[in-house]
């Protein structure tokens, strides 16, 4: 997930589970926590993250803050045109924009030479071309960092299949099986808790 989600109640466990759901039939998952190694490129040594934790729940708020302000920042240089705007809403957090306006903005994020090396170091180079990447989304912020990761592995990886799950797909699940448009970068959705049926 990335950015890193400031909300520690509810640890990261379908990442763990879905790995454990694949080795179960014997299956080689890896699990990349983009969250993590973001969070690791900010306030150097005001905070050792403790690796035994699950996902980003070690995360100091300084850390946490700089992260996601950077990422903000970077698509805010994207002069974003927000479809409608909430009172006291920052549209970037709340993702809110047009179908049309989420993939200018994916596109640009993806072809942007930070962005690009991001993945590059902590996706392509940690593995060969998978059959299938699933991708976790958990709220509003993290859908333009997500699409640009799946613009970037469809270029790269032009037939490994994208599932997106997460929180923020299970809120959406109506949404998204109305409007063909969700489904544009992405090949399949999983909402819900189906980790068990991902690794199936």
């Amino acid at each position: 997930s990335l950015p890193p989600s400031p909300s520690d109640p509810n640890p990261p466990l379908g990442p763990i589970i879905l790995r454990t759901a694949c080795a179960g039939i014997g299956l080689d998952a890896q699990v990349i926590d983009l969250g993590i190694h973001h969070l690791s490129r900010f306030t150097p040594g005001s905070h050792n993250l403790d690796r035994a934790k699950l996902g980003d729940q070690d995360k100091d708020r300084t850390r946490t803050h700089g992260a996601t302000a950077f990422l903000t920042d970077l698509i805010r240089d994207f002069n974003p045109l927000p479809a409608f705007l909430p009172r006291a809403a920052d549209p970037i957090d709340g993702a809110h924009f047009s179908h049309e306006e989420l993939d200018r903005l994916s596109i640009l994020l993806a072809d942007h030479p930070w962005f690009t090396k991001f993945i590059e170091t902590h996706i392509f180079a940690a593995r060969h071309a998978s059959r299938v990447l699933g991708l976790s989304i958990m709220g509003p912020a993290q859908v333009i960092p997500a699409v640009a990761t799946a613009v970037l592995v469809r270029r790269r990886w032009p037939r490994t299949k994208i599932i997106v799950g997460g929180s923020h797909i299970t809120l959406l699940a109506p949404e998204i099986e109305k409007d063909g448009r969700y489904g544009r970068r992405f090949d399949a959705f999983m909402p819900g808790h189906c980790e068990h049926d991902f690794a199936a």
